[in-house]
């Protein structure tokens, strides 16, 4: 198992330096930045001349549903009594 081990780590990839140490590096000026280009002035669209006008048409969509129909007001008669027994007997606490 030590053999293989060994023979593994033998053939890995060596991490070596590849480029020269004593080589040096001249500092870029800096470059002097270039001015920005100046937008140009756009025309304004000409509007189009309609020859013939033609007449606006509104569409008018009409309800999804009809309107609910009103209740018709009925007033009481004058000779209308108050069935009183019958409150009597409604107003009553329900029995346990």
């Amino acid at each position: 198992m030590q053999k293989r081990w060994k023979n593994y780590f033998e053939r890995l990839p060596k991490a070596a330096v590849t480029w020269d140490r004593n080589a040096t590096r001249t500092i870029k000026a800096p470059d002097k930045p270039q001015p920005k280009a100046k937008w140009k002035n756009k025309s304004k669209p000409q509007e189009k001349v309609q020859q013939g006008k033609e007449e606006e048409i509104i569409f008018v969509t009409p309800p999804l549903t009809p309107p609910l129909a009103q209740p018709d007001i009925v007033e009481a008669p004058s000779t209308f009594k108050r069935d009183d027994e019958f409150w009597e007997f409604f107003d009553q606490p329900l029995p346990r």
